[in-house]
């Protein structure tokens, strides 16, 4: 008898994985929670909880890590930025526009990082949205 049970259920597919279509929604949602307004630790956050989603169709997974690149070069730019900001800060103690002796060049040293990284971004970012376009339309 548990044979047969066995038949059936190999037969008529009674499996619990997700479809290609549910995992596309969900990745989807995953991504529409991604938020450049968030804090960096909440987007964090949900940029680990993106790169972990359990995706088996190959389409799915070159998506997501395709997006994953984006945000985490996105994240990265704006440490950089934010890393010459307060360089430029503390390199003018007068703020009198005189830069402290050496500043320059690790302020240069981090505009470069930055500007590399929002360079992968832009890139990332536009096969990032064709792909989630694409995805979205084949499984509404």
């Amino acid at each position: 008898m548990c044979w047969l049970l066995l038949v059936i259920t190999g037969l008529f597919g009674c499996s619990s994985a997700p479809t290609e279509g549910e995992q596309a929604r969900t990745l989807i949602a995953a991504l529409t929670d991604l938020s450049e307004d968030d804090a960096p630790d909440v987007r964090h956050r949900r940029l680990l909880a993106l790169k972990r989603l359990p995706l088996t169709h190959v389409a799915l997974q070159e998506t997501r890590d395709r997006c994953v690149e984006a945000h985490t070069a996105l994240m990265l730019a704006e440490a950089a930025q934010a890393m010459a900001r307060a360089q430029l800060k503390q390199a003018q103690p007068a703020g009198d526009g005189a830069l402290a002796p050496g500043a320059t060049a690790e302020i240069a040293k981090a505009i470069r990082r930055s500007n590399t990284q929002l360079e992968v971004a832009t890139s990332a970012f536009a096969g990032c949205r064709d792909e989630t376009r694409r995805l979205a339309v084949a499984h509404r």
